[in-house]
């Protein structure tokens, strides 16, 4: 194992060791400086800046050696001069001297597959700008330029040419390389890249490239051409090959045809062609690529770059800077240059490709420059430079390395699982708040966090927004940390690089290149990229990503705010209830498409995935929302949706079109209008653009939804350019799999990377895949997580519990219980219990249980039951449980409290119920009214019936009644008023002293429906007691029996059940073997056999007991069961000699084994004499397969054996018996009760037989010597005071034994024994409050437990009672005051309601303060609160009565308004005690209707109401008002404005801009004033500024507070802006006229006239009347016509003669005419700005 780890490591190793990260050449300990390098040429770095950039960070640059300098650019050290006078420092006028090169393409290559696939190295992608550094050492030897210094010219000959090479690169467009649908893949493919504007067929491309001076004298070499173009369609063809490009290239003014070829789809063409140099032109030769046809339906190609390299002569074009090569050669040491027409005073010459590079001495010779070029470089040309000195480039500015010189080393931070985090230095002060949080209580990540310019410099090569500065980084953490990253979140702002239609990108534009802060990677661009293929990934990317693009640091504090908020919503710490967490279950998809297939599509699509989150561990619940083929979605989806958002969701998917800033087509509200704080949504985007993030100004959907603080979406998934419905819909369906279940409480980055994992599985990386599939971009943080949990957690709401019919009566025989499941935890499909127990208003109750196969979010469980108008009348309370009392499902939060609620209801009637004296009432006075409440308290007059005896049978002389006509409540029979129900006379009571009473009332019918009481009048006690043996009827009982013929108390016979499962055959040992087992009461009571000898087994049980026997052994060390020593082969030896203690305890079995004839004898002793009549006997055999010992079974039984089972009453039981297994039962004495059983197959012994089942069941009954009573609660007590009992045996000689227990019972039910004593005959426990405190306990249950083991007879008992103080007793009584303000017809919404009712203590006891309820339960079930105050003491006889006012706003259909006087607190107890429950209730049901009535929507322009498409002004005051004829529901809150949709569609625009309220007079909002009185007016007022002239759209859609549209459709109306002031001509109306005419005119601009007049005058041009402006009357922009009209009259007021009249206008605005705005009628109507008119009288 150790050789094998070691082995791995070293593999790892040298894999590490193969890879090329691109900061191989940083020494970390040394300090760096970095510069730009944007020109190629010689650079120099003087002493003064050097010193200065060093000086002001710290460094002392005279005490570095200058031998020690470095400078290093493009990832490797640059040769350089060190010009320091030969002292080793660096002095004033020293300077370091060296050849850079600009950026270009050097880099790129490594983006793509291969360098092939790059079809332009002289032109970057991203930058032109390089960084160097200047760094240094403490060894020296670093690399210097060599000084040649060979002067001795005339001893070689000048060469006749050298090589020059001119070249022309295209950046006129980016090629995006292959595409597939018009979708291209973020890696760089094929021939992407910059390149020339596209010609087609037909077309051509004519590059000039300059080739001036070519030498073609003797010897002169062929030139060469070097062209790379590319294919950029993929059009349809019928040539032969299906080719669908042609390309010919031609060069020079002849159009010499050099390359002709013909190829399919997206190529890289680049070839290398020689041509005679004796063709080349000068100054320039043409080279020309054009397109022909080949049957192709189009096509479209680029050309990259043109390159000449040709023979040139020594003649130097006059230039001050020239690049060249001269070529190897090796017939001489130097090659002599003579270079003329070189202009430059001060030249230098250098070769650049010699290692190292060397600085070449010249001379000056009558103007040709002498030169000697070692021939150094081996079978390859020499390159040069010659640059004169006023050339140089001077380095002024040195910049430190991240602040301190030092580059950061990455391979010694070592993180686990790391949390990369690559920002912006503009952001990083965000950022580390950022890496804080996810450092610490955010996730204790090991969080890296990385400014991306040093990811540049140590990874980029030094190009700045190079992306390979973040991939190589990520490459370098994968392969070099222990663990892989966890997550990678870029927090900045990306700007794509590549130039769009009409929009610039970062690489041309500055603006964009400063705002790109932290790239992306390709075109499209794609973050996930930047880890594509890296590591162990494939086909897929190895680190979850994410980006938030950010511009401040504001906005990423203020995304960690909305993140911690959003996270501490998942805390699984935090409060599980319904309000905290069931939104989080909430799901919105939204889908649409173009046309109605699509549609259909889409919508199939967004199914499949509600499929999967709805049944999965997620368990959502999703809203579904189509908009078809319509632009936005109608209204009432829209208003519902605003309501769904605010309340919170986790999840929202659109599937439609969509555009990159302005989103879906679905019109929901912007996001910063959805009022969900903390509750921010995780979105997903299928369309098209809406996660392009890329772009430069404006922000994208994505962010438009990510970046409102406190408001919007936590993160938004979708695709960056074109999605492909199937592609995107394959994605987001796993997607849904993995954050759903799969990978259930994952982070989204690692479902996101793990969707795309699954999908390499099944995908070839194709466009579409690296597109819509690695390319979905995520915008936010890929460590956050969907809302998930821990476990499940079962909710039971009471406001989610309803009945059925909602009112229960008389005419309903069953009713539904509606019970509301809710999971607000994960989702489970385990099977639980839910329980109902039903306690009806007598006390008794019931219990079902349901079986709930799983819950997933919310389940209604709906179970029918019987009304049982017999014992339900009343109150009726449920306890409602869910997987209790044993779990079976594990929780997260609460496995009890939240798994049970309590719910009542009342099934009402016309019945009437006993309240006064109470049930076992012991009363002080000898006179009592007696009271009863009706069920329902507003029951209408009835007439009712009252009875007492002194028996419950109500036939003695003694019995009386009374007749009473009362309306609902308290309905009281006067102790004055009763009748004599045999004399019929009035016959008044006075109670005996001790006698106990019975009564009873009914609704006076044919029927009746009798409820009975009774009570004891004891002389000045209060109490309650048992004292006639008809009270204790109502008892419960166990193992006694109320014998009420007889009145007495029996025992009560027992029964039980015995059971046997006989495996005969059984192969030892094995599930046959365990499963022979006999059965007592359902439980096992033994097993199994001793080996596998046959054997008989048997089992005894005493019939009284009904206990089985047992073997002797010891228990706890006692021995037990001595008696039973009876031969057989089982027993402790200690206790029973010969015995075998084979299961170390007592069995339950006898075992006689048959081989054993001494314990076959013993059997038939045991059988005749061990075992006593009456009792019972099961006997049955235990055969294992492969027996033996004895192999004939039966052969070996005496045969007195057979005659002691047919004693028993045997009748199979005869020798010579085929061997078989058998089971046999009796009651020893009864042979009515033998049963016998035998298997059906002769058995062997041997192997191979068949196993048998063999079973039995039979009860049995016992007689039971003990029995317990236990009495009805007595109470509530405030205070207990004597128990007293009285009780007789029922023999003269007796010996039963009875003790009392007398069990106090608190406020829940539970109860607890405080009391046990011997219950003698008679006898007392007085200060009965000194043992029991009625606070703790204020109920009682007495219980006597009776035993009489020889007569089994019980004690009978006689009495048993309990003096204590009473709870007061009060009851809804309307009869002493009511009142309502409804009635049966419908009440508007919005209206308020009145109700009243009395509240009476009927009962002699005052009470406390008293606590009342009122609520309104509403359609949906809610019970609504309205607020009351406790009121006063409620004395003895005292009503109290109050109206309440309700509001019916919210309250639409039927609702119940309810009262609870002394109300359960928490449904479980009343506030104080009372005696019943029942009549503290009262309901009023009450209907709202409705308001139907559409408000109505005004909207004006400057106050007036235009037409579509009128001019308005540029800032025009729209006012919208809406005028609701509801005077109750006013328009009169803030919130109001939700009430509204109003939109704004901007010209040449498809999607309509929503507008928002403020009211902070902001502007570009809108302004709202409520409604302030009853006429129910709602204003807004818009006050925009126009800048784009063109037509406008304004869509409003309105409603009132019931949810009437203010119309059936949208308010549209379209108006046009013109930004100029401009003015019509002034047309007159009507003309001809003769009275009056008007003027009309249109007026546009944003300013209004401040000049105006209009004359009037003859043909002759006479003035006879001027209008002033302020005649005309007031005007405003867009069309007018003016109040004042023109009545035929002069100036002087006199009447004009009929004729032709002519008129013009002068309009102006600050001094100057208002240009004129030309109509269709101009020309018709006007000359020379002139019209006419005609009076015509």
């Amino acid at each position: 194992m150790k050789i094998f780890c070691l082995f791995i490591l070293l593999l790892l190793v040298n894999v590490t060791k193969a890879q090329t990260y691109g900061n191989e050449w940083i020494e970390y300990s040394q300090q760096y400086f970095h510069f730009p390098i944007y020109n190629t040429g010689i650079h120099r770095i003087n002493y003064a800046d050097l010193n200065t950039s060093l000086s002001n960070n710290g460094v002392l640059i005279s005490n570095i050696n200058t031998d020690n300098f470095q400078i290093f650019g493009r990832e490797s050290q640059v040769f350089i001069d060190v010009v320091d006078g030969g002292d080793n420092t660096m002095d004033p006028g020293d300077y370091i001297e060296f050849y850079a090169e600009k950026n270009d393409g050097w880099l790129d290559g490594k983006l793509y597959d291969s360098a092939q696939a790059q079809p332009d190295q002289y032109y970057s992608l991203f930058n032109d700008t390089l960084q160097y550094y200047f760094t240094w050492n403490n060894t020296g030897g670093n690399k210097r330029i060599y000084q040649e210094t060979v002067v001795n010219y005339a001893a070689y000959t000048s060469i006749d040419y050298c090589w020059k090479k001119n070249y022309v690169n295209y950046s006129d467009q980016y090629n995006e390389g292959p595409k597939y649908q018009d979708v291209s893949s973020p890696v760089y493919s094929l021939g992407e890249g910059y390149a020339s504007y596209p010609y087609t067929k037909g077309g051509s491309n004519n590059t000039a490239i300059p080739t001036q001076n070519a030498y073609t004298g003797f010897g002169a070499p062929n030139s060469v051409i070097t062209a790379i173009s590319m294919g950029a369609s993929a059009s349809a063809s019928s040539h032969i090959n299906n080719h669908n490009h042609a390309l010919q290239i031609k060069y020079g003014s002849d159009n010499t045809i050099i390359f002709d070829t013909t190829y399919i789809g997206y190529q890289l063409i680049n070839k290398r062609i020689e041509i005679p140099t004796t063709t080349i032109e000068s100054p320039t030769t043409s080279v020309i690529h054009s397109s022909y046809g080949i049957a192709q339906t189009s096509d479209k190609q680029h050309v990259s770059s043109v390159a000449i390299n040709y023979p040139h002569t020594m003649d130097f074009e006059n230039t001050n800077y020239f690049r060249f090569a001269v070529p190897f050669n090796n017939l001489a040491l130097k090659s002599r240059l003579s270079i003329s027409n070189f202009n430059g005073a001060n030249p230098k010459l250098y070769v650049l490709n010699a290692e190292p590079v060397r600085s070449i001495p010249v001379s000056n010779d009558a103007g040709i420059w002498e030169a000697l070029l070692p021939n150094l470089i081996n079978n390859d040309s020499a390159q040069c430079l010659l640059v004169d000195s006023i050339n140089y480039n001077t380095v002024s500015n040195l910049s430190i390395v991240a602040g301190n010189g030092y580059f950061r080393d990455f391979s010694q931070i070592m993180p686990n699982d790391a949390y990369i985090i690559v920002t912006n230095k503009k952001l990083y002060n965000g950022a580390f708040n950022y890496a804080s949080y996810r450092g610490g209580i955010g996730g204790a990540h090991d969080t890296v966090l990385v400014n991306v310019e040093e990811l540049y410099h140590q990874f980029g090569g030094g190009i700045f927004k190079n992306p390979l500065g973040i991939r190589r980084f990520c490459n370098f953490a994968i392969n070099t940390w222990p663990t892989y990253p966890s997550h990678l979140f870029l927090i900045g702002k990306s700007i794509r690089d590549v130039t769009e239609v009409n929009s610039l990108g970062s690489r041309k534009s500055n603006s964009a290149y400063q705002a790109n802060l932290v790239p992306s990677f390709g075109y499209p661009s794609s973050d996930n990229h930047f880890t594509f293929s890296l590591g162990t990934s494939g086909n897929s990317y190895a680190i979850p990503t994410g980006r938030y693009s950010a511009m401040e640091n504001s906005s990423v504090n203020d995304y960690l705010n909305k993140v911690i908020e959003y996270e501490d919503q998942q805390d699984p710490f935090s409060v599980y209830d319904i309000p905290n967490k069931e939104w989080q279950k909430e799901v919105l998809h939204f889908g649409g498409g173009g046309y109605p297939s699509e549609v259909n599509l889409m919508n199939y699509h967004l199914s499949q995935f509600e499929q999967t989150i709805e049944d999965t561990l997620f368990g959502g619940n999703v809203s579904f929302y189509s908009q078809g083929t319509g632009a936005s979605l109608n209204t009432d989806d829209f208003f519902e949706v605003q309501q769904k958002l605010q309340e919170g969701v986790s999840l929202i998917t659109f599937f439609s079109h969509a555009t990159s800033s302005g989103g879906f087509g679905q019109n929901i509200d912007a996001p910063n209008n959805w009022g969900n704080n903390g509750k921010y949504p995780m979105v997903i985007g299928l369309g098209c653009y809406t996660g392009d993030v890329h772009q430069p100004g404006g922000n994208s959907y994505s962010e438009n939804l990510v970046n409102p603080v406190g408001q919007g979406a936590i993160s938004f998934l979708s695709t960056v350019k074109l999605g492909n419905v199937t592609e995107i819909a394959r994605y987001t369906n796993i997607c849904y799999y993995q954050m759903g279940k799969k990978n259930y409480g994952r982070d989204i980055g690692y479902c996101m990377k793990s969707t795309a994992d699954s999908l390499t599985l099944v995908l070839s990386p194709n466009i579409l895949f690296h597109s819509n599939t690695i390319g979905m971009a995520l915008q936010g943080d890929p460590g956050l997580k969907l809302n998930t949990h821990l476990a499940p957690e079962i909710v039971l709401s009471t406001d989610r519990i309803w009945t059925s019919p909602s009112t229960i009566d008389l005419s309903v025989d069953t009713f539904e219980l509606n019970i509301v499941l809710t999971n607000i935890g994960s989702a489970f499909v385990d099977t639980f219990d839910l329980s109902v127990q039903r306690f009806f208003p007598n006390g008794n109750d019931s219990t079902f249980f349901i079986r709930v196969p799983g819950l997933l979010f919310r389940d209604t469980i709906r179970y029918k039951m019987a009304s049982d108008h017999s014992i339900a009348v009343g109150l009726n309370n449920f306890t409602i449980k869910a997987d209790l009392p044993f779990s079976i499902i594990g929780e997260h939060f609460d496995e009890t409290t939240n798994n049970e609620i309590s719910f009542s209801t009342y099934i009402s009637s016309n019945d009437l119920m006993p309240i006064w004296p109470y049930e076992y009432a012991i009363i002080p006075s000898d006179t009592i009214t007696c009271k009863a409440s009706t069920i329902n308290p507003f029951a209408p007059n009835n007439q009712y019936v009252f009875e007492i005896d002194t028996t419950d049978l109500f036939n003695s002389p003694f019995k009386k009644h009374q007749y009473i006509i009362s309306a609902g409540g308290i309905v009281e029979a006067s102790p004055n008023d009763w009748i004599n129900s045999t004399s019929l006379i009035n016959d008044p009571i006075i109670l005996a002293d001790s006698t106990v009473y019975f009564w009873r009332c009914s609704p006076d019918s044919s029927t009746k429906s009798w409820h009975e009481s009774s009570f004891q009048y004891i002389s000045d006690k209060w109490g309650w007691g048992q004292s006639h043996f008809f009270q204790f009827k109502n008892n419960n009982y166990t193992n006694l029996l109320y014998n009420r013929p007889t009145r007495t108390f029996d025992f009560q016979p027992s029964v039980s059940q015995v059971s046997c499962n006989n495996f005969v055959n059984n192969n030892y040992p094995s599930s046959g073997y365990s499963g022979t087992a006999w059965y007592l009461a359902g439980a096992q009571a033994e097993y199994g056999g001793y080996s596998i000898l046959p054997a008989i087994h048997v089992a005894v049980i005493d019939p009284i007991t009904l206990k089985q026997w047992g073997t002797p052994n010891y228990a706890n060390g006692n021995p037990i069961n001595t008696q039973h020593c009876y031969g057989q082969f089982n027993g402790h030896p200690a206790l029973c000699p010969g015995t075998n203690d084979w299961k170390g305890r007592s069995e339950n079995m006898f075992i006689f084994q048959m081989y054993d004839s001494v314990q076959m004898d013993s059997l038939v002793s045991m059988l005749n004499n061990k075992i006593p009549d009456e009792y019972y006997i099961l006997a049955y055999t235990y055969i294992p397969d492969t027996y033996t010992n004895p192999t004939n079974l039966y052969a070996s039984w005496p045969s007195s054996l057979f005659t002691a089972f047919q004693n028993l009453g045997a009748t199979s039981f005869t020798p010579g018996m085929p061997d078989d297994g058998f089971i046999f039962f009796v009651q020893k004495g009864n042979i009515g009760s033998v049963q016998e059983i035998h298997s059906e197959n002769t058995l062997s012994g041997l192997a191979g037989d068949a196993e048998e089942l063999l079973t039995f069941e039979t009860f049995i009954e016992g007689s039971s010597t003990s029995g317990l009573a236990q009495s009805e609660l007595a109470g509530p007590s405030l205070r207990w005071n004597t128990l007293y009992w009285a009780q007789n045996p029922q023999e003269s000689s007796t010996t039963d034994t009875t003790r009392l227990l007398v069990y106090g019972v608190d406020n829940f039910g539970n109860e607890t024994l405080q009391v046990d004593t011997l219950m003698t005959t008679y006898d007392s426990i007085n200060n009965l409050n000194t043992i029991i405190d009625a606070v703790n306990f204020p109920y009682l249950r007495l219980s006597a437990l009776t035993a009489d083991y020889l007569a089994t007879t019980p004690a009978q008992f006689n009495r048993w009672q309990v003096t204590y103080e009473p709870a007061p007793e009060c009851a809804i009584n309307p009869k002493k005051g009511t009142y309502f303000s409804f009635s049966e017809n419908d009440i508007q919404e919005g209206d308020s309601i009145k109700y009243a009712v009395a509240i009476e203590n009927i009962s002699a006891f005052d009470m406390d303060s008293l606590l009342v309820h009122y609520w309104v339960e509403d359609v949906n079930h809610v019970k609504n609160y309205i607020s009351y105050a406790r009121q006063d003491s409620l004395k003895s006889g005292d009503i109290i009565i109050d109206t309440i006012s309700v509001s019916t706003k919210g309250y639409l259909g039927d609702n119940s308004i309810w009262v609870a006087a002394n109300p359960k607190i928490d449904g479980t107890q009343q506030d104080q005690f009372e005696q019943f429950y029942f009549n503290n209730f009262a309901e009023k049901t009450f209907s709202v209707a409705k308001d139907n009535t559409n408000p109505i929507l005004d909207v004006t322009f400057d106050g007036i109401h235009i037409l579509d498409e009128d001019i308005v002004s540029p800032m025009p005051l729209i006012s919208i008002t809406l005028d609701d004829e509801n005077e109750f529901l006013l328009l009169n809150e803030d919130i109001d404005t939700s009430l509204f949709n109003i939109q704004l569609l901007h010209p040449n625009s498809n999607t309509p801009e929503q507008l928002f309220f403020s009211n902070t007079g902001e502007s570009g909002y809108l302004m709202w004033e409520p409604a302030i009185d009853d006429k129910n007016l709602f204003k807004i007022e818009y006050n925009p500024t126009f800048i784009e002239d063109g037509i406008y759209t304004l869509i409003v859609q309105a409603r009132d507070k019931s949810n009437n549209y203010s119309g059936d459709f949208s308010y549209e109306i379209s108006f046009e802006v013109i930004t100029a002031s401009t003015i019509t001509h002034l047309f007159n109306y009507p003309n001809p006229f003769s009275t009056k005419t008007h003027f009309v005119f249109t007026l546009t601009g944003s300013e209004m006239p401040d000049q105006m007049l209009i004359q009037i005058m003859t043909v002759t041009g006479k003035v006879v009347r001027e209008i002033s402006m302020d005649e005309i009357g007031p005007l405003h922009i867009g069309k007018n016509k003016t109040d004042f009209f023109w009545d035929g009259r002069d100036q002087f007021g006199d009447q004009l003669a009929n004729g032709v009249y002519l008129y013009r206008s002068i309009v102006k605005i600050n001094g100057k005419n208002i240009d004129h705005r030309e109509t269709s009628a101009d020309s018709k109507s006007f000359k020379k700005d002139f019209g006419k008119m005609y009076l015509m009288r």
